[in-house]
């Protein structure tokens, strides 16, 4: 019997075939056939976001020369605080012309993917060896609030058009497209870090724009994050997690722990919470000589805390708790919601979202009623505090008011999905965590 000997395009598609099954294929979005990168011109895909000009990654507008992404829904343009990419331009922060690519990944017509250049979607430093089956759709985005326009203008001409644009409260950049469910983020001087559940990944990228780096992979349920000086720390289901600023290989500081639900740091220590169906514990570890100290036990459903100088507070599921930092009998300071979703202190007072009631409350510290300082939210969550304002997110909004109270304002609107969010030196920085494409 005779051989037809294959063709060259046979054999090239066979290739690629066999490089989608072994998931590195994932990469390069035309060889598996997804259609996850556009180059050049508009994002044709079928649920392409707002941005025109500018490449499209898995699905979303990309960035476009003149203005960010930040998380139109599919085929429709953001009205009011949302920032979009016009028509036309070349497209966002990497790739010279085309979709900026992974390991060698070459871009569309208009050039070969680079880790710098212009154009193209925002690249990765770092290979994944935990590469997520779907490609994710999730962002990183900072927004600095201004009072007036003209300082606006004056900061985002600073950066890039294609990755800041002014808008109704500030300036915004997108400093991440792509992410996999990304969970939770921290900012210190020089940069932003955050989980990325999907991806297996913690990582970061500079505060002020370039290529996002991965500091840790193969993670498991990783969530809540925190700094110090030297590292970077985050929770796993029964361990907490940390890894030096710079890269380096992860540690466990805290393990054998049953359902850790959030910790916190003071630079000293770090405390976290434990959580089963029924009870938990509060515990503390000094990062000094690894003592382990139980602050409080038979906690009923003890879930988000929080430090200051002098004490450690954390929510049950009905009331606001604190116990002295070196120990003692634990008190309650305030009755607290069911659905008591967040959590934050500052030097007066604590602060929490109720999801369902939609209410943003302030406790003084000083033993005052609790008051309301936002209400009739859509689900707030994941609320930060700094000298004096308050942040928090809705379901498609990043809001703030000042802690005093008074209206709240919207930072910015049409977003997908936010999921976590961080404030450091006026800039606000938030997760948009829309589902992986499938």
């Amino acid at each position: 019997m005779l051989h037809k000997k294959p063709s060259e395009a046979s054999r090239l598609m066979r290739a690629r075939k066999r490089l989608c099954l072994l998931g590195l294929a994932c990469l390069v979005a035309v060889a598996c056939g997804i259609g996850a990168m556009h180059s050049g011109g508009t994002d044709t895909s079928a649920a392409s976001g707002s941005g025109g000009g500018g490449s499209g990654l898995a699905g979303r507008g990309g960035l476009g020369a003149g203005g960010a992404i930040f998380g139109s829904s599919g085929g429709a343009t953001g009205t009011g605080n949302q920032l979009t990419s016009p028509a036309g331009g070349d497209s966002g922060a990497s790739g010279g012309g085309g979709s900026a690519g992974l390991a060698s990944t070459r871009g569309g017509a208009g050039g070969s993917s680079s880790a710098s250049g212009t154009g193209g979607t925002i690249a990765l430093s770092g290979v994944n060896p935990c590469p997520p089956q779907n490609p994710g759709r999730g962002s990183v985005n900072s927004v600095t609030v201004f009072d007036d326009a003209t300082e606006c203008e004056g900061a985002c001409s600073a950066s890039p058009p294609s990755v800041a644009q002014c808008m109704a409260n500030g300036c915004g950049v997108t400093l991440a497209t792509g992410q996999n469910l990304p969970g939770t983020v921290v900012v210190d001087d020089l940069n932003v870090y955050w989980t990325s559940l999907n991806d297996s990944t913690v990582m970061k990228v500079p505060r002020n724009g370039g290529i996002p780096t991965i500091l840790a992979s193969c993670q498991s349920h990783q969530h809540f994050a925190a700094l110090d000086a030297t590292s970077l720390y985050w929770a796993t289901s029964d361990s907490i997690m940390k890894v030096p600023l710079e890269g380096g290989e992860p540690v466990a500081v805290v393990s054998d722990q049953v359902g850790i639900a959030s910790f916190a740091l003071d630079g000293v220590s770090v405390y976290w919470v434990t959580s089963s169906t029924t009870t938990g514990s509060v515990l503390k570890m000094s990062l000094q000589d690894s003592k382990l100290s139980t602050l409080a036990s038979g906690q009923d459903r003890p879930s988000y805390i929080a430090v200051d100088t002098s004490f450690v507070y954390w929510a049950t599921r009905n009331a606001v708790m604190k116990v002295s930092l070196g120990g003692g009998t634990p008190s309650k300071i305030a009755d607290a919601p069911s659905d008591l979703s967040s959590m934050a202190v500052d030097t007066a007072a604590l602060v929490y979202t109720a999801q369902t009631e939609g209410v943003v409350m302030r406790i003084p510290l000083d033993g005052n009623t609790p008051i309301v300082i936002a209400s009739n939210q859509s689900s707030p969550n994941g609320i930060v505090v700094d000298s004096g304002n308050v942040y928090w997110f809705n379901v498609s909004e990043v809001v703030m008011v000042p802690m005093a109270g008074g209206s709240p304002v919207k930072i910015i609107g049409g977003q997908i999905q936010p999921c976590a969010i961080s404030v450091r030196d006026g800039t606000v920085y938030w997760l948009n965590c829309p589902p992986p494409i499938i």
